[in-house]
């Protein structure tokens, strides 16, 4: 008995680290909070009694997850990780949706439109000192969340239940608890340009006249790339690598490689990260770490629900471990295309144009249905 409920402990950990910690008992918190009518009275001369309709507890349920650097980094709020999981109970599938974070939306956050990336929607939602002009439900602590929900569904056309951010340190902190994880690596690769958080402001030895100049002729990551100093060169074998903390966040961070870089290599490699995290989380090996996992979850992730209600909630969620895991990315070569704002920064967009998303909405729904029929088969 002991054994059966430290493994359901050991899974309820693993939803937690794979989607923010709730995607397999949202249907038990949906249910808990319905309001119901039947024990109400009602005069039946003013009232006629209509069927209520009764809610689908096996509902598809939507995770919006993030990760950011945290209070240490410079942008610390701006999410480098966004994505969504589908978690369908039916089919026993979570589906992790990858957003880019360079794609360009409207926040709703002014009464003329304010177009920015993604992924600064929540760290605008966190910062009132910066817009005070934000409309109430996108200010205080619960207003990251919230714009970060708002623009998703925007983007992609599904409702959003719950949300989970995780910092770097946390991110760091878990894999090492779990005693790292296995990530197979389809391609070597270099990166050239990691960044080092303790030399992001050293000038390399340039003098003040190099890097005035440097300023007056370049722009944007190339003036960070002229001062070699402020990064490390990564370099990933191809196959199968143990991976401690730090190199898989290195690993899901890259995205200077000029073989594999960019915004939607990284998004593979961090869905690749998160389905080790699952693997590991619900072995065996995790078991005797449970206790330390409780102690340090909740001071490096913030989320929109109690450890507490998940554990005591997913006791009534039978065979958790046999959710099966499907990757779909938002990239040039299905819905999006390369851009340049107003301002001139590079972003992405739907390929019918800014704003234009209802076949994003399209190809994530098929993607969705994809999967119930393949299950079905």
């Amino acid at each position: 008995m002991i054994k059966k409920q430290i493994i359901i402990i050991a899974t309820a950990l693993a939803i937690f680290l794979l989607t923010g910690a709730i995607i397999f008992t949202l249907v038990q918190t949906k249910t808990n909070n319905l309001t119901t009518f039947n024990n109400q009275v009602f005069d039946k001369a003013q009232v006629t009694p209509k069927p209520t309709p009764t809610p689908d507890p096996l509902a598809p349920q939507q995770i919006l997850l993030l990760g950011y650097g945290g209070p240490n980094h410079d942008g610390g709020y701006l999410s480098d990780t966004i994505m969504i999981a589908s978690i369908n109970f039916r089919q026993k599938q979570i589906t992790l949706i990858s957003i880019p974070r360079d794609l360009w939306v409207n926040l709703p956050i002014a009464k003329d439109p304010y177009y920015s990336k993604i992924n600064a929607a929540y760290a605008i939602g966190l910062d009132d000192k910066g817009y005070p002009q934000k409309p109430k439900e996108y200010s205080g602590t619960d207003g990251g969340f919230n714009l970060a929900k708002t623009v998703i569904t925007q983007v992609t056309g599904l409702p959003i239940n719950y949300t989970v951010g995780v910092d770097f340190s946390g991110f760091e902190t878990i894999i090492n608890t779990l005693g790292g994880v296995g990530v197979y690596v389809p391609f070597a690769f270099d990166d050239p340009y990691y960044p080092l958080p303790d030399k992001k402001d050293d000038l390399c030895g340039k003098s003040e006249e190099e890097v005035a100049q440097i300023e007056a002729t370049l722009s944007g990551e190339l003036v960070e790339q002229s001062f070699s100093c402020r990064f490390e060169n990564l370099h990933f074998e191809q196959g199968w690598q143990n991976m401690d903390g730090n190199t898989a966040l290195k690993y899901a961070r890259s995205r200077h490689s000029p073989t594999n870089g960019g915004d939607f290599s990284r998004a593979l490699r961090q869905q690749a990260v998160l389905q080790a995290v699952k693997d590991k989380a619900l072995s065996l090996y995790a078991i005797p770490k449970i206790p330390q996992l409780i102690s340090q979850f909740f001071d490096f992730v913030t989320t929109d629900i109690s450890l507490k209600d998940v554990l005591a909630l997913v006791k009534k969620q039978p065979n958790l471990g046999e959710y099966q895991l499907k990757t779909v990315a938002l990239t040039t070569d299905n819905v999006l295309t390369f851009g340049v704002s107003n301002d001139g920064q590079s972003i992405l967009m739907p390929k019918d144009g800014i704003d234009k998303w209802q076949k994003i909405h399209s190809f994530i729904k098929t993607e969705l249905e994809a999967t119930d029929s393949a299950a079905l088969e």
